[in-house]
């Protein structure tokens, strides 16, 4: 189901958050977070954005940032 703290967005919200995070890390998923299916923002998502980019030098950001894009698209589907 992708984790429970990972929000639940629209399909193609989904592909876009996957798609910025392998360009930026941390981006698609501060952009999941402000676009959730249920209108609140998510706080632990936006705080997990933040760490990848903060971490992306040392390559611990950027794979948990593919990892979390991967996660997005799940839920989504």
């Amino acid at each position: 189901e992708g984790g429970t703290d990972v929000p639940a967005v629209h399909r193609y919200l989904a592909v876009a958050a996957a798609f910025f995070n392998l360009i930026i890390p941390g981006l698609g998923t501060g952009i999941a977070a402000c676009g959730s299916a249920n209108g609140n923002v998510s706080k632990v998502q936006l705080s997990c954005g933040l760490f990848q980019f903060l971490t992306s030098p040392f390559l611990v950001g950027w794979i948990l940032s593919i990892y979390w894009g991967y996660l997005i698209v799940i839920k989504a589907w």
